[in-house]
């Protein structure tokens, strides 16, 4: 739609229409990509926006962006007017034509929905009917590509104070550019520090980033008074994470519990078993979770009795972050006879204080 903040279209239906049937006209506002919900796309709507729909047998209704319904109005119709999904398709608006009565063969009407509020500039609108066909669309013309804008960083480092050079294309103009017209989507452990040098076409941002931001895309939106404009970077997550195992070894031909204790940037608060990584993996198996806190869970796992012998590898991949620590697997040991020592426990018969089983570390399971 080119040439002012108004433009009206006309639709025609025909019939013959069975009573309670319903013509349908969707329309959606906004730059192409209104798939995208992060951020939702900014449609280029006024609040004050209106949708006035007038039929040919007479009958006319003002509807806000808001919504609504109207019944009395127009003779033997339903008339409703929705925004479909404000959170995540703020662009998408429906209006129902619901007929009461049957429509016959013969007779068309045709029904005019007049918007006010358009951006002055023009604007993008994709519209489809079902039950109806498309007559006018005044006033039309090629639309001018809505402002952008791109970046030039290289991918940026958790842990650092970064700057992102802006530049402006298709008229959008940063001289006027400030902290409170930006925002970053996530914003998780990424904020705005101020904005400087700004002219018309470029302006440089200064972005602090938490030394435990996780890695990956964010999207850097610039808020207009009537427009808005945005762009992906990347950051790279700071590789401060370690994790140490307890105890340090475990047997062939049982069930294991190691206690991982985490530090640096890593969080085990929802750490799942899907994110624990055991090597060689042959002979584990049944691999379990515990949460105990943000920096302590517990592992348990069975080990086979044909294990690989020696060391092995415990990781925790999460978030971008990789942290490992060792320990070993030992043989089985042979049936004991007599007490087990401090810190071990019998698995088999005792008689009179003598284990005739094996004796293992308390922390294991028999």
């Amino acid at each position: 739609m080119l040439g002012g903040p108004a433009a009206s279209m006309q639709i025609d239906v025909a019939g013959p229409k069975t009573a309670n049937s319903e013509t349908s006209l969707l329309l959606e506002f906004g730059p192409d990509g209104n798939g995208r919900s992060d951020p939702a796309p900014d449609p280029g709507l006024s609040p004050a926006a209106t949708f006035t729909v007038s039929a040919s047998f007479g009958g006319s209704r003002v509807f806000s962006l808001g919504g609504g319904s109207e019944e009395r109005v127009f003779a033997g119709k339903l008339v409703a007017f929705q925004h479909l999904d404000p959170p995540n398709a703020p662009g998408l608006y429906a209006l129902s034509i619901v007929h009461l009565q049957d429509v016959p063969v013969g007779a068309v009407e045709t029904w005019t929905v007049r918007i006010e509020g358009l951006p002055a500039r023009g604007g993008r609108v994709i519209a489809s009917i079902r039950q109806g066909n498309f007559r006018s669309l005044s006033p039309t013309g090629p639309v001018p590509r809505p402002p952008s804008i791109g970046l030039l960083p290289p991918p940026l480092a958790a842990g650092a104070v970064s700057s992102l050079v802006v530049r402006s294309f298709d008229g959008l103009d940063l001289s006027h550019l400030s902290s409170e017209m930006l925002e970053i989507v996530p914003p998780n452990d990424v904020s705005v520090r101020s904005v400087g040098n700004a002219s018309p076409n470029t302006a440089i941002v200064s972005v602090d980033i938490g030394r435990c931001a996780a890695g990956g895309e964010r999207t850097l939106v610039i808020h207009g008074q009537d427009t808005s404009a945005s762009t992906i970077f990347a950051v790279t997550a700071a590789q401060d994470a370690s994790i140490s195992v307890v105890p340090n070894g475990v047997i062939n031909f049982s069930s294991a519990m190691l206690n991982v204790a985490a530090s640096g940037c890593l969080n085990l608060s929802d750490l799942t078993p899907a994110q624990v990584l055991i090597e060689p993996s042959d002979g584990i198996s049944d691999i379990a979770v515990t949460v105990l806190s943000a920096t302590s869970a517990n592992v348990a796992f069975e080990v086979a009795e044909n294990v690989q012998m020696g060391t092995h590898t415990l990781s925790i991949v999460k978030g971008g972050l990789r942290a490992t620590d060792k320990f070993l697997v030992a043989r089985h040991p042979p049936p004991h006879s007599g007490a087990c020592g401090a810190g071990q426990k019998c698995c088999g018969q005792t008689d009179h204080g003598s284990c005739a089983g094996s004796c293992i570390p308390r922390s294991q399971h028999c």
